[in-house]
């Protein structure tokens, strides 16, 4: 089997032969030039004193006829002839000088064309008239002119025979260093052999270490399937309980080591025989990548290009951090696919990029149809890109903007008609820098259902206050009337039933109101009117109206060293939403009656502390902490508030809600002394 050494062994001297014979061609077909060059040189040089000569002869027949002189051979009654002859020779002259490269030459002179033009024409002229006194007339200036022309070809001949000599010389020369190129081109050649051996040796070293410092393993397989060259990154990636691979080892080893330690060992054996040891499709030099699973939860990746030899270069990468997160990316994608909830995601310029089939569904569109298009689309189709600037605008200072918005579904025609469906859409601002992603994520539902329950609900609580109240009413009037003696004396025992079914009458209006209460919170109809309301005035009507309660005893206290400071504190909020709101935080801790006649204690103690107001109510004991103590901290666990026998929280949520919406916040913790209730409003900020 002949090798590639063997056939570069074997073309190295065909190559040098080949070269020298192109260098013996180059040097004899530069001599030839030499000589083809020498000759045009001499031929150039003798055109110029030949058209000398010829404008001198010119110049004789010129004035020979301007001056009419006489022919040694003829008589004067022959003189005509003498001057046509003339004329002819001068015509034979012209056509000679002007046929030939020295007209060129001629005119290439000063007034040299012009000379040869003006002299056409006079003899053109000569012909058409016959007259000899014509033709001197005519030839007369010419004579001037060629008187001119003469001593400037001279000093050009002169010119061109000293330059064809230095152009013979520099000729010479040339081909001198012409040969000497020769000879340097072979040593030139011969050292740039020499040069490419040793850059072939230090290529091959630098490959042998940029297998070395490779990240993955890598290995050469020959034609043969034998192991030529393997790194030491290879080893380390390969199961421990395999033997190390070494040169001229068969690949087969190597496929069963690996097949011996994967989680299906004679499937992959099966794979990776196929990839080490099968036949590729013609013109594909790159096998399928293989992962291996092996049985220690590790995978390896092994790519396979074959050379035209034959050979395989196989590289081995650990892959098992990339695998775990392509499962967990699939994972996600799973979730982003399934999830009930549009989803929709937008670049930073507020372009859809990605829509999830929930949110295609929702919409009645295709993804394709819509990415792209700005994200207002989805809220406000008639000004998509309006609607777009405006929630980028205010997602730059947050991180979630809530819309609600009526959805519409896309017409053919590329216009949008409503759906009579409710929508209501959560952005979240994407800012992760180190990702190389800043973006929009849009979470979009569907909320007609939950509307058109809301709706039901309200008109439910709607009537069933409507038809509560009115019993209750005449209910409560009834026993008001009975309790003051209008109907007759009320004897003791009965006295303290009407007594208490007054109670559980006013309760049950209480519950009414708060039911109702709780139906406007959610619809968005509980409004506030607020207003800068001393705080004194607060907890004077809070203490009024808790006093005009038979179960409740309420004192109201401050710190000592802020005394009078009440009067000048002042907090904006609407003063009978806020007072009917801790009046039933009062009532909650204050319980129900004990028995008749008698009244809880309640203490609702106040401070100052960072531009708030810092409330609390309890049940007053010994051992009740002041409202001088350090407030809690908000993330401290919270107990929930105890609930009174039939009590169901209406009175609490309506008003966590007025607090809330006054800026402050509401409470219930559990101390060593007991249990109390905790509230923080926002002072009023002047100026």
């Amino acid at each position: 089997m002949i090798t590639a050494d063997a056939v570069i062994a074997w073309l190295k001297p065909v190559a040098i032969m080949l070269m020298l014979a192109a260098l013996l061609l180059f040097a004899i077909g530069l001599v030839r030039s030499n000589d083809m060059v020498r000759g045009v040189i001499t031929a150039a040089a003798g055109d110029l004193p030949r058209a000398a000569i010829a404008l001198r002869d010119l110049e004789r027949t010129v004035l020979a006829v301007v001056a009419e002189l006489p022919s040694a051979e003829r008589t004067v009654p022959d003189e005509p002839d003498i001057t046509r002859i003339r004329l002819d020779h001068l015509r034979e002259l012209t056509a000679a000088i002007d046929g030939t490269g020295m007209g060129a030459i001629v005119r290439s002179l000063p007034e040299g064309g012009l000379v040869l033009d003006a002299l056409r024409t006079a003899l053109r002229r000569i012909d058409e008239t016959a007259d000899t006194g014509e033709a001197v007339r005519e030839l007369r200036p010419i004579a001037a002119r060629l008187a001119t022309v003469l001593p400037r070809i001279e000093e050009r001949t002169a010119e061109a025979r000293m330059a064809a000599r230095v152009e013979l010389r520099t000729l010479q020369t040339m081909s001198m260093l012409s040969a000497t190129g020769v000879v340097a081109s072979v040593a030139g050649l011969a050292l740039l052999s020499v040069i490419m051996q040793l850059r072939l040796r230090a290529s091959r070293g630098r490959l042998r270490d940029a297998i070395e410092a490779m990240s993955d393993g890598f290995l050469h397989i020959d034609r043969n399937g034998r192991v030529t060259v393997a790194n030491e990154r290879l080893r380390s990636h390969l199961p421990r309980a395999m033997a190390a691979i070494h040169r001229g080892q068969p690949v087969g080893l190597l496929a069963a080591g690996l097949a011996a330690n994967a989680a299906d060992p004679e499937t992959m054996r099966r794979r990776l025989l196929h990839v080490l040891n099968g036949n590729p499709d013609p013109g594909n030099t790159l096998l399928p990548v293989l992962d291996v699973r092996l049985a220690d939860e590790r995978w390896l990746r092994l790519r396979v290009r074959v050379g035209r030899d034959g050979g395989r270069a196989v590289t081995i990468a650990d892959v098992t951090d990339l695998i775990t997160a392509e499962h967990v990316r699939h994972r996600q994608a799973l979730v982003f696919k399934h999830l009930t909830d549009g989803v929709v995601l937008a670049d930073a310029d507020g372009r859809i990029i990605d829509v999830s089939p929930a949110a295609e569904q929702l919409y009645g569109v295709s993804a394709a149809a819509i990415e792209g298009q700005p994200i207002g689309l989805l809220l406000r189709p008639s000004d998509a890109h309006q609607m777009t600037r405006a929630l980028l605008d205010e997602l730059s200072g947050c991180e979630t903007a809530g819309r609600a918005f009526p959805i519409a579904h896309p017409d053919p025609d590329g216009s949008f008609s409503p759906t009579g469906r409710d929508g209501e859409a959560t952005f979240v601002a994407l800012r992760e820098t180190s990702a190389g992603f800043s973006g929009v994520i849009a979470l979009i539902r569907d909320v007609s259902e939950i509307h058109r329950v809301h709706k039901l609900k309200a008109a439910f609580i709607a009537a069933a206050a409507h038809e509560l109240r009115t019993p209750t009413t005449a209910l409560v009037g009834a026993l008001r009337l009975a309790n003051h003696g209008l109907g007759g004396d009320v004897p003791p025992r009965l006295a303290a039933l009407l007594d208490m079914a007054s109670r559980n009458a006013d309760r049950l209006t209480s519950v009414i109101n708060g039911l109702v209460d709780v139906e406007r919170l959610e619809s968005g109809s509980f409004t506030l009117a607020r207003q800068p309301v001393k705080l004194v005035d607060l907890l004077a009507t809070i203490a009024a109206r808790a006093n005009d309660l038979p179960h409740i005893g309420l004192t109201v206290s401050g710190p000592a060293d802020q005394a009078g400071s009440e009067e000048a504190t002042m907090v904006m909020m609407d003063p009978e939403r806020l007072a009917q709101a801790l009046l039933g935080v009062v009532d909650q801790v204050a319980g129900p009656q004990p028995r008749v006649g008698s009244r809880t204690a309640v203490r609702l103690a106040w401070g100052l502390n960072d531009h708030r107001v810092r409330m609390s109510v309890e049940e007053q004991s010994d051992t009740a902490a002041t409202a001088t103590e350090a407030m809690p901290r908000l993330s401290q666990s919270r107990s929930a508030p105890p609930r009174r026998p039939g009590d169901i929280g209406f009175g609490l949520a309506v008003t966590r809600a007025v607090v809330e919406r006054h800026g402050g916040l509401i409470w219930w913790e559990t101390t060593d002394a007991g249990s109390r209730f905790r509230i923080d409003l926002p002072l009023y900020q002047t100026g």
